[in-house]
């Protein structure tokens, strides 16, 4: 019998008592819950109330209310833990019970759900800028969550660009599971094999690009 929850996520940032059984209620119906503590200390539950012989162990009240969770310890203090909050990209936000058009197919799509003609070519611009180039140094008021800028390092699949085939291979396992059609594997193949063997970053990025913008690697991802 699968369970009530199972496949939601639930960020628990409560301690205590109140909020932690709140979220044990949560993961016995099978929510991925994501326990959230301060770094050094973690739920205040964790040691006032251990026991006298054992106080190196976690107390029996906080075990009694945080079964079945995983943990985490994040500094909301601090700038860069609350960045956590503000994610860049709607893409966080996917509705989970979206379906593709046309809905009477029954395909979930949630990607679908904020995607539109326009939105779908600003991310085509944005692989083009991370793939090709980099994003610049993000610095806010307050807090700067991307002090060096942003790159992806191509080393890997650079060492690969002599053989298009391997290459694609790579990308098709890294980011496809395996999934890549021959038509679409032998189109980008093609692809690569156009830009001269000399020129591995530029075999590299064609390859990345072309795979990561592709309708196939939408659905898949």
């Amino acid at each position: 019998m699968s369970e009530a929850l199972a496949g939601i996520r639930v960020v628990d940032l409560t301690n205590n008592q109140a909020g932690p059984s709140c979220g044990q209620m949560l993961a016995w119906l099978g929510a991925d819950v994501i326990k959230v503590e301060e770094p050094g200390k973690g739920d205040v539950a964790r040691y006032s109330q251990r026991d006298r012989e054992h106080p190196d162990a976690d107390a029996l009240f906080f075990l009694a209310f945080n079964a079945n969770k995983r943990s985490l310890t994040l500094n909301l203090k601090h700038a860069h833990g609350q960045e956590v909050f503000r994610a860049n990209t709607v893409f966080s936000y996917f509705p989970q019970d979206y379906y593709a058009p046309p809905a009477s197919a029954g395909l979930l799509g949630p990607e679908f759900g904020i995607m539109d003609a326009s939105t779908s070519l600003k991310r085509a611009n944005f692989v083009n800028t991370i793939v090709f180039s980099s994003i610049p140094v993000s610095c806010g008021t307050n807090s700067c969550n991307a002090p060096n800028g942003t790159s992806i390092n191509l080393v890997e699949l650079q060492q690969l660009a002599a053989t298009p085939a391997n290459l694609v291979d790579r990308l098709n396992r890294l980011l496809m599971h395996g999934t890549m059609s021959d038509e679409m594997r032998l189109s980008i193949e093609g692809a690569v094999s156009a830009v001269s063997a000399s020129n591995s970053l530029l075999r590299a990025r064609q390859a990345l690009y072309l795979v990561a913008t592709a309708s196939q690697y939408q659905v898949q991802r």
